[in-house]
């Protein structure tokens, strides 16, 4: 009995580490991430870390020039209700 809580309890802690782990972005300095949750358009990350859904979500790196979302070996343009944030957190302003 005690060898099969032991069992459980480190899966269940090893569960929570990969959880932890898949959930947590880093974004580079002067760099901006589209997140996708479950193939939607969620929203824009800005540079540090940021938590973000575990297991169905996907960042891809913003093209800041040209307004464009760099995904796998194509660029789709950033919907337009999210171009002022792009531009606004690119250039280090906030509206209030």
């Amino acid at each position: 009995m005690d060898v099969t809580i032991r069992s459980v309890s480190g899966f269940v802690f090893l569960g929570t580490l990969v959880t932890l782990y898949s959930s947590i972005q880093i974004v580079a300095e002067g760099q901006q991430k589209a997140l996708y949750v479950s193939e939607d358009f969620g929203t824009v990350r800005a540079e540090g870390y940021t938590i973000v859904p575990p297991f169905v979500s996907e960042t891809d790196p913003i093209d800041q020039e040209t307004m464009t979302i760099e995904t796998d070996g194509d660029r789709v343009d950033v919907p337009a209700e999210f171009e002022a944030d792009v531009r606004d957190r690119s250039t280090g302003r906030t509206e209030h």
